[in-house]
């Protein structure tokens, strides 16, 4: 899977800082033990510490714009708060006085990594949340408006252009500012066609970006085939920055169809995950097959 550089960035350092974490865990395990620090274990968690600190004002500073608010505010504040704290001398200090310099550090460290985790999770789990709202509330109003349901009747007839654009500005109700792929793995806007590369103008205006590749099957012995080439399309995204508007899984495979198609079962590769969609343009409602059932 092509990484968006902020995340495997900061997954190294969130490796890091749990290395250093149970480092710091077994030191004190063992100078219960022998309470002595003859080799200098200490001094080397303080130091790796600082070094972590750096790293982490490197990536702070680098990404500060592209990372969700949330997390961009705990990084700064982290660094403004703890500066004197990770860069003070310490080296000729005993053990007594390295032993809260470890703790400190280490536990510093490790509450950093838990909150912007948090923020990270917590934002793709709410553009996931919008997009699959969004696309369910795109199906109930074909159902239920007669008028809307004729604007994508027509729009079906016109091909997958026309349905794409249409869907784009239903999601961009939602918050949801979906995208494809271009031949050149480039993000490109499901409306207006052209390249989405400001990442303020994204997070001004949407919770962020998703990537959706919309078919057209006219038949239902088209489905997979419409399916499978969405897939390959997908799966040629190479994604750039854009900090944390971006969720890399799942993927959207929409396939439009005159009625209700036959499921299609995620699947998962490299980490990703492609979910098929169908929207129906014409689908028999239960309650209406019901009906003419009885009559």
């Amino acid at each position: 899977m092509n990484a968006i550089p902020w995340r495997g960035e900061w997954a190294a350092i969130a490796s890091r800082i749990e290395g250093l974490l149970r480092a710091g865990e077994f030191f004190y395990q063992s100078i219960q033990t022998h309470s002595n620090d003859s080799h200098g274990t200490a001094k080397q968690l303080i130091v790796q510490a600082e070094k972590v600190y750096d790293c982490i004002a490197t990536y702070g500073n680098k990404y500060r714009d592209l990372l969700p608010p949330q997390a961009a505010e705990a990084f700064n504040r982290f660094l403004e708060e703890q500066s004197s704290r990770f860069k003070g001398p310490t080296e000729d200090y005993d053990l007594s006085r390295r032993l809260p310099y470890v703790q400190f550090r280490v536990a510093a460290l490790a509450a950093l990594r838990s909150e912007v985790e948090f923020y990270l999770s917590s934002m793709d789990e709410q553009i996931r949340t919008a997009t699959e709202r969004a696309l369910m509330h795109l199906q109930r109003c074909i159902v239920a408006d007669s008028e809307y349901r004729k604007q994508w009747s027509r729009a079906f007839k016109e091909g997958e252009t026309a349905c794409e654009k249409l869907g784009g500005v239903h999601l961009l109700r939602h918050g949801v500012w979906a995208f494809k792929t271009s031949a050149e793995g480039a993000r490109t806007d499901l409306v207006m066609g052209n390249r989405i590369d400001n990442p303020a103008e994204v997070s001004s205006v949407s919770l962020g970006l998703v990537l959706t590749e919309w078919k057209c099957a006219r038949s239902h012995s088209e489905v997979q085939s419409k399916y499978n080439e969405a897939k390959h399309q997908a799966s040629s995204y190479a994604a750039g920055i854009l900090g944390g508007t971006v969720l890399l899984s799942p993927r959207y495979l929409i396939i439009v169809s005159s009625e209700i198609a036959s499921r299609i079962e995620d699947s998962i590769e490299d980490g990703v995950t492609y979910r098929f969609v169908n929207i129906a343009v014409e689908p028999s409602v239960p309650s209406k097959v019901a009906r003419k059932a009885r009559s």
